[in-house]
């Protein structure tokens, strides 16, 4: 028996708040649903992407077609949902860590110009 080409290609799944699934095989065009206004601007401010629907009623949804590789998509999908959780914070244990004995900045000297610079002598004729 033979398979469309595009059950082929498969869903992605991001957890809850992002969904993926084929909707033409070559080429490959992909919608993306998506379920959190962050995730919804950050693919609405991508040129290779465009709002197909979007929900009026109960939830946030937005759906958008992207014209791409599967791959591309799955590391699209990777990208956005780290970034999602980067804005969770740290636990103490996953604290980034400062190394010791680094030099200390150093302040940058600047030479005043302008109203607020000291006068600089000068012999009126």
């Amino acid at each position: 028996m033979r398979r469309d080409p595009i059950e082929a290609l498969g869903e992605i799944s991001g957890g809850e708040l992002l969904h993926a699934w084929p909707v033409c095989a070559f080429p490959q065009a992909w919608w993306i649903q998506v379920h959190s206004p962050r995730l919804a601007a950050y693919l609405g401010r991508r040129r290779d992407c465009r709002r197909v629907a979007y929900s009026v009623a109960g939830e946030y949804l937005r759906t958008y077609e992207i014209a791409r590789a599967r791959p591309f998509v799955e590391r699209l999908i990777k990208r956005m949902l780290r970034g999602e959780r980067a804005n969770e914070g740290f636990r103490r244990s996953e604290c980034p860590r400062t190394r010791r004995g680094t030099a200390p900045a150093t302040p940058i000297p600047r030479k005043r110009h302008g109203a607020f610079a000291a006068p600089n002598s000068c012999v009126l004729s």
